[in-house]
């Protein structure tokens, strides 16, 4: 039996035809099977995409990054090992629905963690009361001072945070609880901004089934 192993490969290419089909040959040349493909930004000339893609060993991810760096205007941005093939509906999805199963609200706290860093790609996620207390974190946080700078600036920035931004702000309007997430030097794109806002309206709407005196009351 042949194993293979997947990976994200994050790159960025000029919107013009035949250069998503130049990274595919490359792929071929190091025995890389491109088993899906999501446009998450256009703009300016470029295209980021993000290709699922099996490869024979994981000793050849470096030469893949190398054979797709020698096409001129292409650039490798990230390559993430997984432990699954991905598809943007279905996590979607199996976000909700395991939303949709939790019992408390510090059930629902964690699953919030759970499903917003399954939907997208990131070092870390923390729930957040309306007075900065954290009731739920997945991965590494910062330290909670920086935290807590950073949401009180994104607060009042508002729907004006950079489109480069590598640390995000959601509120999920009506539950007294917001959702910070974030990775290092690797900024969120377009559609995943899209999807996270859709999972935020989402999380909103059934975080609204718990008690509002509990909503926010830190968990010690």
């Amino acid at each position: 039996m042949t194993t293979s192993h997947t990976y994200l490969v994050r790159v960025w290419l000029p919107d013009r035809p035949g250069a998503l089909g130049a990274v595919a040959t490359r792929l071929g040349a190091v025995k890389g099977d491109l088993l899906g493909l999501e446009i998450i930004e256009r703009g300016g000339g470029l295209v980021v995409d993000e290709l699922l893609v099996d490869l024979p060993s994981p000793s050849v991810v470096d030469l893949m990054v190398r054979e797709i760096g020698e096409l001129d205007d292409v650039t490798v941005e990230d390559v993430i090992p997984v432990s699954r093939p991905t598809d943007p509906m279905v996590d979607a999805l199996q976000a909700a629905t395991a939303l949709i199963g939790a019992q408390s609200m510090e059930a629902f706290d964690h699953e919030v963690c759970t499903q917003f860093s399954s939907v997208v790609t990131c070092d870390w996620v923390v729930v957040v009361d309306d007075a900065d207390n954290v009731h739920a974190a997945a991965g590494a946080p910062p330290p909670l001072p920086w935290l807590q700078a950073f949401i009180g600036g994104a607060r009042l920035a508002g729907a004006d945070q950079p489109d480069n931004a590598d640390t995000l702000l959601l509120p999920l309007a009506g539950t007294c609880r917001t959702v910070v997430l974030g990775r290092e030097e690797i900024s969120f794109r377009q559609r995943e901004r899209a999807h996270l806002a859709g999972l935020a309206e989402v999380a909103a709407r059934l975080g609204e089934r718990f008690s509002s005196g509990r909503l926010c009351t830190a968990v010690g």
